[in-house]
């Protein structure tokens, strides 16, 4: 490579060089398995993800998936640093939920699998509502359900 002074006539050769150094890092583990939950409530999880190289900056975010969440989503971590993750399992269905949440770090030159499940209950007896409207004023209210009235139903 040459520089060229501006509005003199002289050029000196200049060598750069260069190195590229691998993004290193650590999350302590390689999967999450919430307990089961009922509709609506929510379960959490910690995990790690530390920074081993001694020169860079780590930046990180997750992928958004459905019925899971996490805190704080993206970041930069500083060279040797570690920060905690939490992840929250709130279903919104019931049945098992079996899913791979990418963490992209380095911008995104790396994408680490975390594989994450979780169940949703059905909600609680007491929990469940029912929309009735008066008939005289026309107003809505909730009501719970008993479980006695339920098999009552048709």
């Amino acid at each position: 490579m040459e520089v060229k002074a501006l509005n003199v006539d002289l050029a000196t050769p200049l060598t750069l060089v260069g190195s590229a150094i691998a993004p290193d890092f650590a999350v302590d583990k390689e999967g999450l398995k919430f307990r089961p939950c009922y509709i609506g409530e929510t379960t959490e999880a910690t995990l790690s993800v530390t920074n081993l190289s001694q020169q860079l900056p780590l930046s990180f975010s997750f992928e958004h998936l459905a019925h899971f969440s996490v805190s704080p989503v993206e970041g930069l971590l500083l060279p040797h640093a570690t920060t905690q993750i939490t992840v929250s399992f709130t279903p919104q269905q019931m049945g098992r939920l079996r899913k791979t949440m990418s963490l992209a770090l380095a911008a995104s030159t790396v994408i680490w699998p975390l594989k994450i499940q979780g169940e949703g209950l059905m909600a609680k007896f007491e929990d469940m509502v029912a929309r009735t409207r008066d008939r005289a004023t026309g107003e809505r209210e909730l009501k719970t359900i008993a479980p006695a009235r339920l098999q009552d139903q048709p």
